[in-house]
């Protein structure tokens, strides 16, 4: 056996300067299965610390203020409600585990500290919901469900429809409780603003009073914002510019045109090289990211050992370890088919799956088969199933300060205590048929959707499927019967619901490079909301489960349901003027995507991707509205969920900051004056040490600030005596008079100028 046959990267010269256990890239089950210890992980200076606090301090407090005053409002109708005072009312604190996450029970998004729960039962209000009661505008929950018949297997081909049974897949369906809008419009707040239990039918009891609760301890909140209102003022953060300048001296050598606007200035991303980004390319993302644009970084894995993620690879790892259910998404009538229930079956086993992602599977109509085996295995468990892949996929990653899932110093994600539940955020692994021409139906995409948070992606593998000239000429044939039920179900007369001509066929595509493996389609957040807009307007032109025409449409980005092919990329652009951002994913390229940015992608080869989400402070905005918006789905809604919860994330990110940044009194004392000597040079306790200790004679300190007119505080004639005893407190002549003054004087500083 020749031994590059299971390292195809490697020749046999190669193996005779260091065999694969060496190398690092062994790929027998027992070395992929071998957990080693972590060498990725980000590691800052002081002084570097000290600089990411601050920037991370001015873009996180503006989102707890906003936070607190929402608690306000609501502990005010609190002390309205029981006629007592602001300062009077006593909060008590829920019996929520830490290492659960707490929920509203109506709107299902996750609650951070003030709720309201009922003394009857286990039922728990946010405040939102609270509020939007009193206001009258608290959305219905349910909606009456859509249901698609399965048609038949002939009839995604063109063929009459002949129902195959009578079991129904529906997109929405009422809640199992039989809640309906009518009981919810009946639930009504009492005239002193008090809240009282919902009825059984929206999951309450009915009974009881919704009393104010809250997660964190009494004053935590609001001692936190006291110190960060307090060294955002010592830092002088109003002065400090929010985000980098936005030019790079970089961005010209690394960019990539994306889009073709008209009077627009972000045609071109950011796209730099991994080899070639350097610790100043960081302000430079910054300045990108803060502006909303999605990044590519190309030669991720350049960097990594070469571990194989070979198909067969990755199966032989996973194989004996998974007890899970497994199942595969068809994308031409997107239904799922389970895995384990015939694990050891040719037709659907994990091992037939990988086999198919290199030679391709066609369906008994010789079309073919866009698999898609997503999220396996599950993101909490890939580092388990795959310790040497995790290690390969984090060291390939670009901007581990951002995208680094445990110690990216700008991620939130990671900010939360250990003991406490964190959300699910990756790595994630996403492997996928694919095929270079556009088919028109059954294609392997990602629908239009939208991420809860920053989410990096990275190609680790892909692999071209190869079709036989006959084998194309039937895929032609089978395009002409879909192109003939579309002009007989969805456009009239042979045209679009708009009076355009549908092309008959939508081959022409954004011109493809032939390394490339996928074709991503990133639009501005903007524009989300006139792309949802052309999306309502042309929905029952758009086709989804057992390939039948959409009936309804809740929200177009959040449904899942929707792709844009070249034609309606075009209207789009017509109707609306408006374009999305479209990247050419090659082998090695991390493409890296702001929360809010709806996108869709298109597989042009079988990938395996690896993401993994993150939270910058530059998306909390986004990641906001995102969990707004999902608090208005309907109770059933594939996307309702709030799996991040980031007003928790926000809080405990804040706290961080501040221990990063917290010095002690003595300290604080020395960047106090050192800041008088030097307004412009300060930022950490070791630049006021190497400021103070050249400069801080007696003399000069006197000569500087005891004369009347810059002696502005009796304090400050105490700090220079103080600071001046310090720095000379290890000369013996001087030692006693420190020891004696000291205490007495460091005491009379903190009285007089309250710090």
């Amino acid at each position: 056996m020749a031994p590059t046959k299971h390292y195809h990267e490697m020749t046999e010269e190669d193996f005779v300067k260091a065999c694969p256990f060496c190398r690092d890239i062994c790929n027998c089950k027992s070395c992929l299965r071998l957990e080693l210890p972590e060498k990725n992980k980000i590691r800052l200076s002081k002084e570097d610390k000290v600089h990411y606090s601050k920037y991370l301090l001015k873009r996180l407090l503006p989102f707890v203020r906003q936070f607190n005053e929402q608690q306000i409002l609501e502990r005010e109708m609190e002390a309205k409600i029981r006629g007592l005072s602001l300062s009077d009312v006593e909060v008590q604190v829920a019996n929520c585990p830490i290492d659960e996450r707490m929920n509203c029970d109506y709107c299902r998004t996750s609650i951070a500290d003030y709720h309201r729960s009922c003394t009857q039962c286990p039922y728990d209000l946010c405040i939102t919901c609270c509020r939007d009661l009193r206001d009258g505008c608290l959305h219905a929950r349910q909606m009456e469900g859509v249901q698609y018949k399965n048609p038949g297997v002939g009839y995604l081909h063109g063929e009459t429809c002949k129902p195959v049974s009578n079991r129904t897949v529906g997109t929405f369906t009422e809640s199992k409780d039989g809640a309906s809008p009518k009981a919810e419009f009946e639930w009504k707040p009492n005239k002193d603003g008090s809240i009282s239990c919902p009825p059984k039918s929206i999951g309450g009891c009915g009974k009881g009073i919704l009393k104010l609760n809250q997660v964190l301890p009494d004053d935590w909140l609001s001692n936190m914002l006291a110190k960060a209102e307090k060294l955002y003022k010592l830092y002088k953060l109003n002065d400090m510019p929010e985000t980098p300048a936005y030019w790079c001296s970089t961005f010209n050598n690394a960019k990539r045109k994306a889009a073709s606007r008209d009077n627009s200035n972000d045609n071109y991303l950011y796209s730099p090289s991994a080899i070639d980004i350097q610790a100043e390319n960081l302000e430079c993302f910054q300045a990108h990211w803060s502006r909303g644009e999605p990044v590519i970084v190309s030669s991720v894995l350049d960097s990594t050992y070469g571990l194989s993620w070979e198909p067969m690879v990755m199966s032989r790892a996973i194989r004996d370890k998974s007890q899970t259910d497994v199942t595969v998404l068809n994308c031409l009538n997107w239904c799922e088919v389970s895995l384990i229930s015939c694990f050891y079956s040719e037709e659907y086993s994990v091992s037939s799956f990988f086999k198919g992602y290199t030679e391709g599977i066609l369906d008994l109509s010789d079309w073919p088969q866009m698999l898609k085996l997503n999220d396996w295995p599950p993101s909490g468990l890939f580092g388990d199933h795959l310790p040497r892949h995790n290690m390969e996929f984090i060291s390939a990653l670009p901007f581990k300060e951002y995208t680094h899932p445990q110690s990216s110093y700008f991620n939130l994600a990671v900010k939360l205590p250990s003991d406490h539940l964190m959300p699910d955020t990756g790595p994630k692994l996403y492997t996928a048929y694919g095929c270079s021409q556009q088919l028109g139906r059954g294609d392997s995409v990602t629908k239009i959707n939208y991420n809860d948070s920053d989410v990096v992606y990275v190609l680790m593998h892909n692999k071209e499927m190869t079709l036989s000239h006959s084998e194309l000429a039937k895929i032609e044939h089978l395009k002409e019967k879909h192109h003939l039920q579309d002009q007989k179900e969805i456009y009239v007369d042979g045209k679009m619901g708009n009076g355009l001509e549908q092309q008959k066929h939508d081959d022409i595509e954004e011109s493809e490079n032939p390394e490339s493996g996928a074709l991503w389609d990133i639009y501005r957040r903007a524009d989300a909301l006139k792309l949802k807009k052309y999306l309502r307007k042309h929905f029952r032109e758009f086709r989804h489960t057992y390939c039948l025409p959409l009936k309804q449409v809740v929200d177009p980005v959040y449904d899942g349901t929707f792709y844009l092919n070249t034609e309606h990329k075009r209207r789009l652009k017509k109707e609306y003027g408006i374009e999305p951002w479209t990247v050419m994913q090659n082998l090695g390229d991390a493409v890296l995507i702001p929360a809010g940015c709806p996108f869709q992608v298109r597989n042009l080869k079988s990938c395996i991707q690896v993401s993994t989400g993150f939270v910058s402070p530059e998306s909390i905005n986004a990641c906001l509205r995102f969990t707004e918006e999902i608090r208005v789905l309907p109770q059933d809604h594939v996307a309702k969920e709030d799996k991040l919860g980031v007003n928790k994330l926000l809080l405990y990110a804040m706290r961080q900051v501040l221990d990063d940044l917290e010095v002690s009194p003595k300290q604080r004392l020395i960047m106090w004056i050192s800041v008088l000597i030097h307004p412009k040079k300060v930022d950490t306790w070791d630049q006021s040490q190497q400021i103070l200790r050249p400069k801080a004679t007696p003399i000069l300190l006197c000569r500087r600030y005891t004369l009347g007119a810059n002696l502005r505080t009796t304090g400050e004639g105490y700090i220079v005596l103080y600071v001046t005893l310090l720095l000379y407190k290890e000369s013996p002549r001087r030692r006693p008079i420190y020891l004696r003054l000291s205490d007495s004087i460091f005491s009379h500083i903190i009285c007089s100028l309250k710090l």
